[in-house]
């Protein structure tokens, strides 16, 4: 014998229905597992997700590591909606948010401006010349024309984060041995260190301790290689991996004060 049901609806039983026709209702979208059926062979009254022929419609319980690497999306205090990073960098790249949004990160319990997350920096342009560079590719400013004549961008202005020229001895550290250098150009995202005849490689991550009397700042922080130059102003460009809040404001600070004396 085939099992027959009411419906609830609106407080009133609908059928006799088998089992199929409940099934094509759920497609409609005319109820759902929460809704109420009445079991005619067995008399009682079920949600039907909690009878033993429906269970099989139940979601799918989510992967404990669902939320990992997961950002929600804030809009006016709620949140909207769930970004993969794949899809958060679609969505930005098709100027769908914002990078000034704000996002939640489940598994870190924080919520923060999507520019200022470190994990989302690759979302950002490359500038064309982060650092003084011999290195090929690094170059990808386009020529453009402008009353027949080729204009080209200064590479000092294309940058993700402004510069200003510096000096400030610097102590650098790395597997053991030291070395004294110069850093001579500075801002909030790295620096270009002059050091002669060393033997770094794009990639490896420097202890530095640069001192400066200039604007009264001692810089202890950690600095990843990101170019090498080998011709007379020799040395690299390096990317500060994990700069404190307060050195920040001060590198700030000198590069407003060098832009103001520019404009006079």
């Amino acid at each position: 014998m085939s099992d027959k049901y009411f419906v609830y609806i609106n407080k009133k039983y609908y059928g006799p229905l088998f089992q199929e026709d409940i099934t094509k209702l759920l497609d409609d979208k005319k109820i759902s597992i929460s809704t109420y059926i009445y079991d005619v062979n067995l008399k009682y009254v079920f949600m039907l997700g909690e009878h033993k022929n429906f269970n099989n419609l139940l979601p799918e319980k989510p992967h404990d590591n669902f939320l990992k690497q997961s950002y929600i999306l804030i809009k006016d205090c709620v949140l909207k909606k769930i970004y993969t990073h794949a899809q958060l960098h679609d969505a930005i790249s098709l100027n769908q948010i914002s990078i000034y949004e704000y996002v939640y990160i489940p598994h870190k319990n924080i919520i923060k401006r999507i520019k200022d997350f470190p994990d989302l920096e690759e979302m950002f342009p490359t500038p064309p010349l982060e650092s003084p560079t011999d290195a090929e590719g690094k170059n990808n400013i386009v020529l453009v024309k402008e009353d027949k004549e080729l204009q080209e961008l200064a590479p000092e202005f294309a940058r993700r984060f402004p510069r200003a020229p510096f000096s400030a001895p610097t102590r650098i550290e790395y597997e053991g041995s030291k070395y004294i250098g110069n850093c001579s150009v500075i801002g909030e995202g790295g620096c270009f260190l002059e050091l002669k005849n060393s033997s770094f490689k794009v990639g490896d991550i420097l202890q530095l301790n640069i001192v400066s009397e200039l604007i009264h700042l001692e810089i202890i922080v950690k600095g990843e290689v990101s170019s090498i130059v080998k011709d007379y102003r020799g040395g690299m460009g390096i990317k500060f991996v994990d700069l404190k809040e307060q050195d920040k404001k001060k590198i700030l600070g000198y590069i407003d004060r060098y832009i103001d004396t520019m404009k006079i």
